[in-house]
């Protein structure tokens, strides 16, 4: 259960009972109500919904707002750009009037909070370096080589947001960095002993003597050595002739 100030509504979520609640809450509080009518010159802060005090501000857009409730909307808000709560407004804040009516730490963690989203929702063009509390931030570039963070002097790979790995392309690197020291030691075996992977299944092969067709032992399939290409079992000696010059 939030309350949207935006749309001034009380926002539940999948549940009726809390709702049905809600709904007896507010016509408990109804009977109790008093009408107070208010001259038709004075305006409402759109946040609070009350009578704007003296300690008031005014934006750009000619809006008033409580000088409170204008400071804890801008120290909570989690959306960007920041707009007018009035009705019919939803113009942006402009950064001079925001800055004009908070402290200065607060104006400064906005723009900070503003800066975060905007990296975190451009994750194709930026990221953090990789090491912890390191905020340097780089640019991906697919075609670049390592880079060195400035800030933490931490070698960086600026292709897949990821630790420099000298020898290994960006995809085996993502294959491999979870494994365990047994599976690094099993993989350094298998790029020894020329262990090849079946396409269908992903089982470990390692051939022996003989001709260049292989069947997988876990799926059965019929493998091509020269390419790894799967076939049906009629055709593969035709394929290995025709596109590799023999068997």
């Amino acid at each position: 259960i939030h309350l949207d100030i935006t749309k001034k509504s009380i926002v539940v979520s999948n549940c009726k009972s809390e709702k049905v609640l809600i709904q007896r809450q507010i016509e408990e509080c109804m009977k109790n109500s008093i009408t107070i009518t208010k001259s038709s010159h004075e305006e409402l802060c759109p946040i609070c919904f009350c009578g704007v005090d003296d300690d008031l501000i005014i934006l750009a857009c000619d809006h008033k707002y409580c000088r409170e409730c204008f400071c804890a909307y801008i120290k909570s808000t989690e959306v960007f750009p920041i707009k007018c709560l009035s009705k019919n407004c939803n113009n942006p804040l402009l950064l001079n009037d925001i800055k004009s009516y908070v402290q200065e730490y607060e104006f400064n963690n906005l723009l900070q909070k503003s800066f975060n989203l905007y990296i975190s929702q451009h994750a194709e063009l930026y990221f953090y370096c990789k090491t912890p509390d390191c905020t340097q931030i780089f640019n991906k570039c697919p075609s670049s080589k390592d880079m060195l963070c400035t800030q933490c002097f931490s070698s960086i790979c600026v292709s897949c947001a990821e630790f420099a790995h000298e020898g290994q392309t960006c995809a085996e690197y993502q294959r491999t960095k979870n494994m365990t020291m047994e599976d690094k030691e099993f993989e350094k075996w298998k790029n020894a002993n020329k262990v090849k992977l079946c396409k269908n299944c992903g089982a470990s092969i390692q051939k022996g003597e003989g001709c260049q067709h292989v069947t997988c032992a876990v799926c059965k399939s019929h493998i091509c050595w020269f390419c790894l290409n799967i076939f049906d079992k009629n055709v593969i000696y035709q394929h290995m002739r025709s596109m590799h010059g023999g068997i």
